[in-house]
């Protein structure tokens, strides 16, 4: 049997720090945070005075609207922040895409809109959104034109085809490809891999259909959550494939017929109708050219949002209050405990945090809808 001796000894007696050296250190504490603010404050304002004191050309009579879909597109860009101030961030959030092409509509300068698709990582949400957008853009009579290089490749492209039907014209480069398979939803399950270990996961299910424990518990998928998740996959893509027949079209289950088909190449994608037209990008600029006069150019979207940045807002607006995260009590979640550490997302959106915007907005009497 082994003993734990605990070793004691004399308490110890605090020195007592002369007055005049409290003072001194709370004296240059004082004036370091004040250094630190107002370098903070010049670096602020010398980064102001120089995007003020660029040159920038004014924009043509005429112009189509360039858009690059590359990487994914934040739902909302923080400026307001002390860093934001001191780093501003170029990159178009998707509030700033809604807004900026909600105002080209009716710009009498924007003759069309032209965007360029990458391999981007939207949600479905979001392109469902930019569609209604693209799509309320051509509501004013001017043509949205989209180019790619390929769509899909060797992989899945249903999302970017999804995307891209919204346009009037879908231009792909020649050597590309058109490969839309269809959904897939994978799942992973770690059971095995626990058990390996030695842990054994002690977790309660309400109910057969509340399946998200199942990662856990099992090495496969149940029925229930097979029915489920296929029932949920089947709603996604009858959504897609109503989309694409009415933008594109197509009689009535056509569209599901090219996707069996897929992947397929340009010359049959085009016979198909899945597509405008295979060229180059300089061939649709000429395309767009045609029956414009000298001045006419293609202008980014960060230009012309600069320049949409400066109409003056209107006396009534609409308050944008973002809800990003699992919705939770933000003490409770901070406190946290295992589960909450392997069993929710990191990103939280504070429900105490909501309600105060909400009565905010509410009192403010220029705010009309939130």
């Amino acid at each position: 049997m082994a003993f734990l001796v605990k070793k004691t000894s004399k308490p110890k007696v605090e020195k007592s720090q002369s007055p005049i050296l409290k003072w001194l250190g709370r004296f240059f504490m004082g004036v370091g945070i004040m250094v630190f603010i107002s370098v903070a404050i010049s670096i602020i304002t010398l980064s102001s005075l120089m995007r003020g004191g660029e040159k920038v050309e004014p924009l043509p009579n005429q112009f189509a609207l360039v858009f690059n879909f590359e990487g994914s597109i934040p739902d909302f860009v923080d400026r307001t922040s002390f860093i934001a101030q001191l780093f501003p961030h170029k990159t178009s959030s998707l509030h700033d895409f809604l807004v900026v092409l909600d105002q080209a509509k009716t710009d009498d300068r924007v003759t069309s809109f032209i965007a360029k698709l990458n391999d981007g990582e939207y949600s479905l949400t979001q392109i469902e959104t930019i569609r209604e957008a693209v799509l309320d853009f051509r509501e004013s009579g001017k043509k949205a034109y989209i180019y790619a290089e390929t769509i899909g490749g060797l992989s899945n492209g249903l999302s970017e085809y999804w995307l891209a039907s919204a346009f009037d014209e879908i231009w792909v480069q020649p050597v590309g490809m058109v490969s839309v398979t269809g959904l897939r939803i994978e799942q992973p399950f770690i059971k095995d891999a626990l058990d390996k270990v030695g842990v054994n996961m002690q977790l309660e299910q309400r109910k057969s259909y509340k399946t998200a424990a199942e990662m856990y518990t099992r090495s496969d998928m149940s029925d229930e959550n097979k029915e489920s998740l296929t029932a949920m996959t089947d709603v996604i893509m009858r959504k897609i494939m109503n989309d694409i027949t009415a933008e594109r079209g197509f009689p009535p289950l056509y569209a599901k017929k090219m996707i069996d088909q897929s992947p397929m190449t340009l010359s049959n994608a085009q016979m198909k109708g899945m597509i405008t037209k295979a060229g180059y990008a300089d061939e649709l600029e000429e395309d767009v050219k045609k029956g414009k006069d000298k001045s006419f150019k293609f202008v980014g979207f960060s230009r012309y949002k600069t320049d949409v940045a400066k109409i003056p807002s209107r006396s009534e607006a609409v308050a944008v209050i973002r809800i990003d995260g699992m919705i939770l009590d933000e003490d409770v979640y901070a406190k946290g405990n295992d589960f909450f550490a392997m069993g929710l997302p990191s990103q939280i959106a504070a429900a105490d945090e909501i309600a105060k915007s909400i009565m905010n907005s509410a009192d403010d009497e220029t705010l009309k809808v939130i």
